[in-house]
C-alpha cells in the first residue's frame, strides 16, 4: 500500500466513523482531517467533490464491511435461524 493509498484510506475510515456517530451535517471536513491526521488540502486532493464525494465514499465503504460481515456471519453456522441470530450491530 502506497504512502497515498494509506492517507486516503485513513481520511476514509474516520470519515465513515464520524458519520456514522455524528451524522452528515454535524462532522465537518476539519475534524475529519484533524481526526485522520491528514494534511487540510488531502481532502480535496483525494475527494475532488469535497464533503458529498467523500460522504458517497464512505456510505460505499460501510456497505461493504456490512456485507463481508453478514456473509462471514452467515457462513458459520449451517442452521438459518442460528446464522441471523448471530448477527450483532457492528461498531467501529
Amino acid at each position: 500500500m502506497t504512502e497515498q493509498t494509506k492517507s486516503r484510506d485513513k481520511i476514509l475510515r474516520t470519515a465513515s466513523r464520524l458519520f456514522r456517530k455524528q451524522g452528515y451535517h454535524a462532522t465537518g471536513l476539519a475534524q475529519i482531517t484533524a481526526e485522520s491526521g491528514a494534511p487540510r488540502g488531502s481532502i480535496y486532493y483525494y475527494f475532488p467533490g469535497g464533503k458529498e464525494k467523500l460522504a458517497a465514499e464512505a456510505i460505499k465503504l460501510t456497505g461493504e464491511r456490512i456485507k463481508t460481515y453478514i456473509s462471514s456471519t452467515l457462513s458459520r453456522e449451517a442452521d438459518p435461524v442460528k446464522s441471523v441470530s448471530n448477527i450483532h450491530a457492528i461498531d467501529g
